[in-house]
């Protein structure tokens, strides 16, 4: 089980605004992939939550506004990139009740909510970034070797990703 720093949300020091403790960042982005990993999400979902967690980071500080809670925020940005990605949309009851389970952290629906709000604003609805694993599963159908059973086909795959 991973272990989170009970001061997680003070990522930003008093006034070094600018300078976010690599701690911190590491643990928001572990926390998106064990949640993605539990519910199985594609690739595409786990990092483009973590591009999403990237840009809003960059923009509160570079506008110098109120530094989000760094627990919610991972709830919010795979939530958002789920919507964005996945076939079903995602619950984000049962995001949270995840977050209890796996973290004994108890989040309110409503700061999930302000919180997508607050990132969509502060993106300007510009949600969507071009990633490379799109190109890269294309060729990858394109040569046979998604879905392949064959060793080196499979080792190809892995490691390209």
């Amino acid at each position: 089980m991973l272990e989170l720093d009970v001061a997680i949300g003070d990522y930003i020091e008093n006034n070094k605004e600018d300078d976010m403790i690599n701690y911190t960042r590491e643990q928001l982005v572990l926390v998106i992939e064990s949640l993605h990993e539990t519910k199985h999400y594609k690739l595409e979902t786990l990092y483009h939550a973590v591009s999403l967690a990237d840009r809003f980071l960059a923009q509160t500080i570079a506008k110098k506004e109120t530094k989000p809670c760094l627990l919610t925020l991972p709830v919010t940005c795979l939530i958002i990139a789920a919507k964005l990605h996945e076939e079903m949309s995602p619950s984000i009851s049962r995001m949270l009740e995840l977050m209890d389970d796996k973290f004994q952290i108890k989040l309110k629906k409503r700061n999930v909510l302000k919180l997508e709000e607050l990132i969509i604003k502060s993106l300007d609805f510009s949600l969507q970034s071009v990633s490379p694993i799109t190109f890269l599963e294309r060729y990858l159908r394109l040569f046979g070797l998604d879905y392949s059973s064959r060793m080196p086909d499979r080792q190809i795959a892995s490691l390209s990703k």
